[in-house]
């Protein structure tokens, strides 16, 4: 089709008329100066004969025969006929005498038609010189290899036959928005002079005779240059004895890519037929130049993607829709032994992939070649490959599809990932050793307080029994003695229970009993319990609880202690003050909530003594210790317990001014009680702050403010760094959708940034768009940046290109083990209601089968499924590469051993009692999941972040 295109063009460029006849005399078809000629269109002459069209009638008026016809001889006869005069009719009736020729067409040695060619005698002489440039242009162009001799040839040929005597051609470039000086040609009487004067001359767009044509688009010729004081180049043109000018445009299709410009000593006549050569030159040079212009850009292209390609530290390898491969770089053939000309056109899954997974490769490309979707693509995965020596290795890879001329293609990205699951198996082992000797120490502490306090607690029944005795025998010089054993004793037994129950908290063994119990009495006889313990160093305690404060659903003894290490605490560190207990009931419907209130009126503390407060065995400072005593556990249990029952604990103090303890428990911890494993460490609800967060690293705070006041109007969760160091960090820590870097800042540039991020594999995937002042969008390409925008940012354009990385917001899959199916039924209608496609499966191989084709963004099984080895179930699932990192909730559990739950720990997300109603806690835990696992719209992404930083608050 691109030939039949250049030849239509190049028949429609020359000036003499050809139109080609079949076997029978029809036309076939025609050129536009055979149409001008005869004054037809195309739909009049094709298909006609064109004998009785043109060719009807005798000078002398008679009919011209058909058999007498001597051009329609060539068809019989398959000789080329040459006629010099011969009378041609047009449309109008009027006639003209042509120069006419007809040469014939052969197939096989048969004539199936003749192509005729004619022109007006009266045009020959400068039609024939037209046409001879035209030939001697067209032949430049095709024959020259190089772009710039090319251009001077061709304004030599036509300016030696045109009889002009300078010769410039302006190039056209865009970026700079001017004509520049690209080449030129003088003829035999001028001077190098002239070309001097103009060889550094650039034209803007209107100005100058170049700059007039660019914008006009048409030719334009000045009759007497050297008398033209508006002429800018009149001394040049006077002193190289010059006279007229004349400019045309070189235009593909209707784009100005230069201008030809003339210079003559005489005077030039410009008739319209030459205006019409010179136009038909312009475009045909034109196209040349827009052509291999392209050609040269796609050279460098190629050059660059070549370097990218060889430089690459990911091996990237290409191959077709058959899996032959296409491409092979440098860190391919490293990685896997095999050259780039071993490889080509080989099969890849036969070469890399390993045999049991070849199968799952060419179903998943099927798959792509029937429905357009990929399981991989887009994603990064960790699977093993083979090298040349048979050698499997761990690998980790990305694959992208694209077409060419509509056959697709896929590129892998795959990078040897063997040290780093080497170092990932090292830390794995060795925390591993480290929780194991947690474990041993904390089982260690636990029996060894017990064993302690069973002798203690014998000494200090002995010591009442004497004191006592000592009492009634009057011995009163022993009774100050036996009450300090006693007071000692007692104090060493409230240490040594601290430490089996932090040890109890860190082995994971912390009992938790449910039951309801009135608020306001428990907090009555609390009051009257620790009355005297605050009154020892003259406090006053303040209890504030209204008498219907109402009831709670919880372990009594364990809120009962949170408020006793509270206000003991509170009473230890302050003198001659007040300890107030504040009580109050907040929320509604299961988010009721007690808040309870210690404040006092004591030392204080400093923001850094606060920041580790509830570190284990850890007080203020040393001072401290030695004034006040104490093992520094009491508040590690508090909040211990504080998460273990649902709620939380915040402190605010100030040094001189006392300190205030805000103690938040569910009013019904059944509900959510989630710490059966890590009870000692609190929901962090901040952590899960959306899929479509978007980090902007700018130093200044203006342009941080708008970026961030548009990206909240646009439904993305906004984090703001003021540096290149602190936008490091951060971007490490969240992981965001998205980041926008600015460039120029103090310290760290947004390159050196740029740079950073893409070096660290953890980050290296978050696209980076670049918001900045300067223009270097080809270095930001260079450095990885997906994108480049110039400031004021035009908000549409960021808009749109954040689109492409904002979350999906397809519905995920959830996948059920379960053989009860009232169990199933309750929970799928949840799932569903909360926005989850659900699978369900009766029995292991149903689960596996359903686990292969699909990727479920959760897992649910029951632990008490009479035929089936659930906990054989879920370690064969974290065997599995691709589901490392899916969630699994295990449902039951109530009769585990404490070496099965040691086998469930850090392989379920949670273990839900099915006894009771398991929607709270399952709802529960869905809201805990990353935003991106359920699909969640930039909407909800806002909403579950403001949620979460309310619940933290």
């Amino acid at each position: 089709m691109h030939a039949a295109a250049e030849i239509n063009a190049i028949l429609n460029a020359i000036e003499i008329g050809v139109y080609g006849v079949d076997a029978t005399g029809r036309c076939t078809f025609i050129n536009k100066a055979a149409l001008d000629m005869l004054g037809y269109t195309h739909d009049q002459v094709l298909g006609e004969n064109m004998h009785a069209l043109i060719h009807h009638t005798y000078p002398d008026g008679t009919p011209y025969p058909e058999p007498a016809c001597p051009l329609l001889q060539t068809l019989e006869t398959g000789r080329a006929v040459q006629l010099d005069n011969e009378m041609v009719w047009r449309k109008d009736g009027t006639f003209f005498n042509a120069e006419y020729s007809s040469f014939p067409v052969f197939d096989e040695k048969v004539v199936t038609g003749s192509v005729i060619t004619f022109q007006d005698t009266a045009n020959r002489g400068q039609a024939r010189k037209r046409l001879g440039v035209q030939i001697s242009v067209s032949r430049i162009l095709a024959g020259s290899s190089d772009l710039h001799t090319a251009l001077s040839q061709v304004l030599a040929a036509i300016g030696s036959a045109l009889g002009w005597h300078v010769a410039v051609f302006w190039e056209l470039e865009e970026k700079a928005g001017v004509l520049r000086y690209s080449a030129s040609w003088l003829g035999p009487e001028v001077g190098e002079a002239f070309l001097d004067s103009v060889r550094d001359l650039t034209f803007e767009r209107g100005a100058g005779l170049p700059g007039r044509v660019w914008a006009s688009e048409t030719p334009e010729h000045i009759s007497d240059a050297a008398a033209d004081e508006t002429f800018l180049r009149r001394d040049a043109v006077v002193n190289a004895g010059l006279r007229s000018a004349f400019a045309f445009p070189l235009k593909s299709g209707t784009r100005t890519v230069g201008v030809m410009e003339f210079f003559s000593r005489r005077w030039h006549h410009f008739d319209d037929d030459f205006l019409e050569s010179i136009a038909t030159l312009g475009q045909q040079i034109g196209q040349f130049l827009r052509r291999r212009r392209a050609e040269e850009e796609l050279r460098e292209s190629e050059s660059l993607k070549g370097a990218i390609l060889e430089t690459a530290i990911d091996c990237i390898i290409s191959i077709t829709a058959d899996s032959r491969i296409i491409e092979w770089n440098a860190a391919a053939e490293r990685t896997f032994g095999y050259t780039r000309d071993e490889v080509l056109g080989k099969s890849m899954p036969e070469l890399i992939i390993p045999e049991e997974h070849r199968a799952r490769h060419f179903a998943g490309i099927e798959r792509f070649l029937e429905t357009g979707q990929g399981r991989l693509l887009g994603r990064r995965i960790e699977i093993e490959a083979l090298r040349r020596d048979g050698t499997r290795f761990p690998v980790e890879l990305a694959i992208t599809s694209t077409s060419i001329h509509s056959a697709p293609f896929f590129t892998a990205y795959v990078r040897d990932i063997t040290v780093r699951k080497q170092y990932e198996r090292d830390l794995a082992a060795a925390k591993d050793e480290a929780e194991e000797a947690n474990r041993a120490k904390s089982q260690f502490i636990a029996n060894m307080s017990h064993e302690l306090r069973t002798p203690l607690t014998a000494v200090i029944g002995y010591g009442e029994m004497l004191e006592e005795e000592a009492e009634d025998k009057g011995l009163d010089e022993m009774l100050d003695d036996l009450r300090k054993i006693n007071s000692n004793a007692r104090h060493l037994l409230s240490l040594i229970n601290d430490v089996l129950d932090i040890s109890k908290i860190e082995a994971g063994k912390m009992e938790v009993h449910f039951e309801t119990f009135d608020v306001a009495q428990l907090v009555s006889e609390l009051g009257a319990t620790v009355e005297a313990l605050v009154a020892k160093k003259d406090n006053r305690l303040v209890v504030e609880c209204a008498p219907d404060v109402g009831q709670m659903h919880s372990d009594s003894v364990k809120v009962r202690q949170c408020l006793i290490n509270l206000l003991s605490n509170a009473a230890k560190f302050t003198e001659g003050g007040a300890v107030r207990l504040e009580v109050a009931r907040e929320g509604a419907d299961d988010a009721e909530m007690l808040v309870f209130r210690v404040a006092d009126t004591g030392i204080g503390m400093t923001a850094e003594q606060v920041a580790k407060l509830f570190q284990r065995f850890t007080q203020a400072d040393a001072s401290t210790t030695r004034r006040f005593g104490g093992t520094g556990l009491g508040l590690s249990i508090t909040r211990a317990f504080a998460s273990l029952l649902g709620g939380k604990i915040d402190v605010e103090s100030e040094p001189g001014k006392g300190t205030v303890f805000e103690l938040r428990l569910p009013a019904d911890s059944a509900r959510t009680h989630e710490a059966r494993f890590d009870v000692g460490a609190a929901i962090d609800a901040s952590t899960h702050a959306g899929a479509n967060v978007v980090l902007v690293i700018d130093d200044d705070p203006n342009a941080r403010a708008l970026l961030s006041r548009f990206l909240t109007r646009e439904g993305y969760a906004v984090q703001t760094a003021s540096d290149g160091a602190a936008g490091l960090a951060l971007a490490r820590a969240i992981k965001p959708r998205a980041i926008l870097l600015d460039v120029m800042m103090p310290h760290m540039d947004g390159w050196a940034v740029l740079s950073a991020l893409k070096a660290d594999a953890d980050v290296a995937d978050i696209p980076v768009i670049m918001t900045t002042i300067v223009q270097e969008k080809g270095l930001a390409f260079s450095l990885g940046a997906a994108d480049y925008l110039t400031k004021p940012i035009q908000w549409q354009r960021l808009k749109k290109v954040l689109e492409r990385y904002r979350a999906a917001n397809a519905a995920p899959l959830a996948l059920i083990l379960d053989d009860d199916e009232s169990t199933t039924a309750a929970l799928s209608e949840l799932l569903q209601k909360e926005g989850w496609a659900v699978a369900h499966a009766r029995d292991t191989d149903s689960f596996f089968e359903q686990l292969s084709p699909n990727c479920p963004a959760l897992v649910l099984v029951d632990l008490e499924m009479p035929d089936t080895d659930a906990l054989s179930v879920i370690r064969e699932l974290r065997k599995r590469t691709e589901c490392h990192d899916i969630p699994v909730v295990a449902l039951g559990g109530q009769n585990l051993t404490p070496e099965e739950c040691r086998r469930l720990e850090g392989r379920v997300q949670q273990i839900i009692n099915t006894e009771h109603d398991p929607s709270n806690a399952l709802l529960s835990v869905l809201r805990r999941l990353p935003l991106q696992r359920r699909g969640a719209s930039a909407d909800d992404a806002v909403q579950e972040n403001t949620n979460a930083q309310d619940t933290a608050r």
